[in-house]
């Protein structure tokens, strides 16, 4: 199937007329291969470059000419940039910061998410277009995702939009409501578990490391802490770098036991986050739309027994609340919090109103990874 292109400078559709996609969770396994999805550098539409810029000999290593900076984080920096061998496609262009490519166990580690990203495919996973190493370290090409537009001020002009992430979304913007958060999750969801079926854990699901492409479609970024389930010493000690605050508690003691219900309880996490702007070990339960309330609370359990057993029984407990499941009673003031921490408890506040943004699945392409 192919992703619709959006005709540059064609207006936005407006959201009050997209209609929400009911998802079965039990078809997210299915997705097209890369090659039947022919628009940017692994389907989705994206703004080409002029056509000047990708005859122009490229002037940094390996050939890449990089346009501006677009994004910093842990031990990775990345950068808008073109190729000669990718004519006419904007690319997010990673590499190692200065001071961690000295050390093998970290070059290592940005290999291993480098082949990641080009072996796991899903439509809302972030798309690999070729990795390697040169004399500035080893480096990862990826598809640019735009953020809707418009531009902050000061974007330099004739560059595509920067990157938007659910955290400056969510920060800049109103929150979700229930119906769309579940939408976002069940989409994340699917994303995830193509991790799961390969054995592999993202470790660091956040608001930050979700993108907003120019439809408004979630696409989860940033395999830097992905490990197997079953990791070795090394890689266990490494994940501790995993953001405080959305990382499941075994992750933070010990990772050794930590399994598939550790991104579990990020992504209900980051669900939280889009709906209230709190982070969710300090959100009282009672901020959380009742509509979604108990399953989140659930997910963000402190004890991974108490949550769902995996991705896709939260995705089916999602989707449930959508189709009209009963929701749970709401909580006393003695109620623990998400995440199960007790937290002082506020004033209800009203539901949120309609979002500035609208998610919904992009032309052509099922909700389902392969």
């Amino acid at each position: 199937m192919r992703a619709t292109r959006r005709t540059a400078g064609a207006p936005r559709p407006d959201p009050a007329d997209l209609d929400h996609t009911q998802v079965d969770p039990t078809e997210l396994d299915r997705v097209p291969p890369p090659d039947a999805r022919a628009d940017g550098p692994a389907g989705r539409p994206t703004s080409p470059p002029p056509a000047a810029i990708a005859a122009d000999p490229a002037d940094g290593p390996s050939g890449f000419r990089t346009w501006h900076p677009v994004g910093a984080g842990g031990m990775g920096l990345v950068a808008l940039a073109t190729h000669p061998r990718w004519p006419g496609r904007w690319l997010a262009l990673k590499r190692m910061a200065e001071g961690y490519r000295a050390s093998p166990s970290l070059r290592a580690r940005f290999v291993q998410e480098s082949a990641l990203v080009l072996r796991v495919h899903h439509p809302h996973l972030v798309r690999g277009v070729d990795h390697g190493t040169d004399e500035d370290g080893p480096w990862l090409a990826m598809e640019y995702i735009p953020g809707p537009p418009p531009p902050p001020i000061g974007w330099p002009n004739g560059l595509p939009d920067p990157p938007l992430s659910l955290q400056r979304r969510t920060d800049d913007r109103t929150r979700l409501t229930a119906e769309w958060a579940i939408d976002l999750g069940l989409k994340l969801a699917g994303a995830v578990a193509t991790l799961h079926a390969r054995g592999i854990v993202h470790g660091d699901i956040k608001p930050h490391n979700v993108l907003c492409d120019p439809t408004g479609e979630p696409i989860l970024i940033d395999f830097g802490l992905a490990r197997p389930v079953r990791p070795s010493g090394v890689e266990a000690r490494s994940v501790r770098a995993a953001t405080v605050h959305y990382a499941a508690p075994e992750l933070q003691t010990d990772p050794d036991t930590a399994d598939p219900r550790a991104d579990v309880y990020s992504l209900a996490g980051t669900l939280v986050y889009a709906l209230t702007g709190r982070l969710p070990a300090f959100c009282p339960a009672d901020q959380i739309p009742e509509q979604v309330r108990d399953v989140l609370t659930r997910a963000t359990s402190r004890d991974p027994a108490d949550r769902p057993v995996g991705v896709m029984a939260f995705a089916t407990a999602l989707a449930d609340c959508r189709t009209g499941r009963p929701a749970a009673p709401a909580p006393s003031p003695a109620t623990p919090g998400v995440g199960g921490l007790i937290v002082r408890r506020r004033p209800a506040v009203a539901p949120p109103g309609p979002s500035g943004m609208r998610i919904r699945r992009r032309p052509g392409t099922p909700e389902s990874d392969r």
